[in-house]
């Protein structure tokens, strides 16, 4: 791919890019069309980063490639490392919570110029994909107050999204592209007339058809956002068509719908069904993953969008505590490509932590899983009142 070296302090800020700009490492940056910003070349320098690509055509990972599972090695960090990042995970998440509300504020109300900080979003989420993707993964299975709303829903479909985009074999810019689709394929909800996600019963059948048109208001949204290529517009326009044609907004076959949307869609549903609902508890992961299994086996999802889904994360989800037949207890850590049933745990101390040694169930002599024990208690989590 044809490129040309540019030093990021000669990018003159304020004025729209007319070529993607990727990292040494490959990774999109920011999309042509975008305005640089001084805060995005401060974050470069301040992580190093004084010279970038200037891509003079789109990369080859740019286009949607065709969602046929390309098992890919991952990074993997050790279980010590890993525990030791997650702190820095989750406060990135938690951040993002503010900045995405800011910005998609800008969007509903028309404000916004460009897409340049959703990929700064995305750029946050992708640091912790290329150490780990369990660092996401772990983020994306913690329970907040709050994790019920749009917008925490949004981030973390975005970040799971990119973990399945890595583990089908996406490329960097492709990865980069489904986390932002992800991140705003439901902007057009907050501009339904009533709020049909809160209802805490079931929808009449015009709250379903009021539903069904909230990807068209999100395509009108993102029409007059600059920085945002037709891949990623539609992508985010069609994570809720299904693989049996019985989706929306057009009741497509799978031929017709975008890779990245098969992606979304698994992880949109996987989100959903792990965050508490006026309606409903959340699922544990576990009863979520069976449930979007039963519903792939159904003809709802993408195979391989789910295969990638349960590769990285095992049946039995990242963060589930299980009970193992040598009477030990452990969490799950990540998942076993092609031994969805014997994942990567590391077993728990007598208080209850995570330790750090690390237990491939799918090695030969190794116990198996007998037993799934509730989540634990987040203690950022809100508690009931007292009596």
């Amino acid at each position: 791919m044809p490129s040309t070296d540019v030093d990021i302090r000669s990018l003159v800020i304020g004025q729209p890019l007319a070529h993607d700009l990727t990292g040494p490492d490959g990774v999109l940056l920011l999309r042509s069309g975008v305005n640089v910003t001084r805060t995005f070349v401060d974050k470069l320098l301040q992580r190093g980063v004084t010279t970038v690509l200037r891509a003079k055509e789109a990369a080859d990972d740019a286009s949607d490639p065709d969602l046929a599972y390309r098992p890919t090695t991952v990074p993997q960090l050790t279980a010590d490392e890993v525990f030791e990042r997650l702190p820095s995970a989750t406060e990135v998440y938690e951040e993002a919570v503010g900045h995405f509300e800011k910005f998609s504020h800008e969007l509903l109300a028309g404000q916004a110029k460009d897409a340049g900080p959703a990929y700064d979003l995305v750029a946050g989420f992708g640091e912790f994909l290329r150490a780990d993707a369990v660092l996401l993964s772990l983020v994306v299975r913690l329970r907040r107050s709050g994790d019920s709303g749009l917008l925490q829903h949004a981030l973390k479909t975005s970040m799971l999204s990119m973990v399945l985009a890595q583990h089908v074999g996406f490329g960097p810019t492709a990865q980069a592209d489904t986390g932002v689709a992800a991140l705003l394929h439901d902007l057009g909800m907050a501009q339904l007339k009533h709020p049909v996600h809160q209802k805490c019963g079931p929808l009449t059948q015009i709250e379903r058809e009021l539903v069904e048109t909230h990807p068209d208001l999100t395509m009108r949204i993102l029409d007059g956002v600059r920085g945002l290529s037709q891949r990623v517009k539609h992508a985010a326009f069609q994570v809720h068509e299904r693989r049996d044609g019985c989706g929306y907004p057009r009741a497509r076959k799978p031929m017709f719908v975008s890779p990245a949307a098969k992606i979304i869609a698994v992880a949109d549903a996987f989100v959903a069904l792990t965050a508490d609902r006026p309606w409903r508890p959340a699922y544990s992961g576990h009863e979520a993953m069976k449930v979007l299994l039963a519903d792939t086996a159904g003809g709802k999802f993408d195979r391989d969008a789910a295969r990638g889904l349960l590769d990285a994360m095992s049946v039995f989800s990242v963060g589930t505590r299980v009970g193992l037949s040598d009477e030990r207890d452990a969490q799950v850590l990540r998942g076993v490509p092609g031994a969805s049933v014997k994942p990567i745990v590391v077993a728990l101390k007598m208080d209850g932590t995570p330790g750090r040694r690390e237990i491939d169930l799918s090695q030969p002599g190794q116990p198996t899983v007998v037993a799934i024990h509730p989540d634990p208690v987040d203690p950022a989590a809100p508690r009931p009142a007292a009596a």
